[in-house]
């Protein structure tokens, strides 16, 4: 049998299993002094985080959403994802970001891929699109107006630090590599979802020694 290819084994991933993927994957990079991944309706649009300093999230952070869609993420999506965590920034949960990371293996579709290389136009269609989007999106408790502060608060945010992660992304980086290497020795043959990710007979747990020339022939 042939091995899957690595980028084939991410979109198989469950959304959960996509976390904790990117939550290793960022551990890995040396860009923060600590990783946390938050799970549940409370995460406030936050999947994984990077702080860059100890004083978390009263300091500089990264954002890491992860999105795992059978399919591209919708326009509606990511407009209402940067939306939810800048109004909880706005409420005082945090600070706003100072990177997004939407991950989504299979890209995003071509109208968000023009926004986040089009900031400004991002900006405006938060705006805009606000009560269609976010109102009633954000959450199901309350409707949540697009008062004047608010909007000024979106308005002070750089929309420059969006940026969509694909899968090919997510393997174009060392640390990603790493990680698919981790998980071939974790997992041996077979994963928890039951995708397989090796075909050479090793023992379970053990790392398999053709494991990094696997990943490398496969992309």
């Amino acid at each position: 049998m042939k091995p899957i290819p690595p980028d084939r084994l991410i979109l198989a991933m469950p959304d959960t299993e996509l976390e904790n993927f990117v939550r290793e994957w960022v551990e890995l990079k040396k860009t923060y002094v600590e990783v946390q991944k938050f799970t549940g309706a409370g995460d406030m649009g936050r999947d994984v985080v990077g702080y860059l300093t100890k004083q978390r999230h009263e300091g500089p952070w990264h954002n890491y959403q992860c999105k795992q869609y059978g399919r591209t993420v919708p326009l509606d999506v990511g407009v209402r994802e940067v939306g939810k965590i800048l109004y909880y920034a706005f409420k005082g949960e945090f600070i706003p970001p100072t990177a997004y990371y939407l991950v989504a293996p299979r890209g995003v579709v071509r109208g968000l891929r023009t926004l986040i290389s089009k900031p400004s136009e991002f900006k405006q269609k938060l705006i805009s699109s606000w009560n269609e989007y976010c109102a009633n999106g954000i959450t199901d408790k309350i409707t949540i107006d697009l008062t004047p502060d608010l909007q000024a608060f979106i308005e002070a945010w750089e929309f420059s630090q969006i940026k969509a992660v694909s899968v090919d992304e997510i393997l174009a980086d060392p640390a990603g590599i790493a990680v698919m290497v981790k998980w071939f020795r974790s997992r041996s043959r077979t994963s928890a979802s039951g995708y397989s990710s090796c075909r050479h007979p090793i023992p379970r747990n053990a790392l398999c020694p053709a494991a990094p020339r696997c990943l490398r022939r496969a992309r």
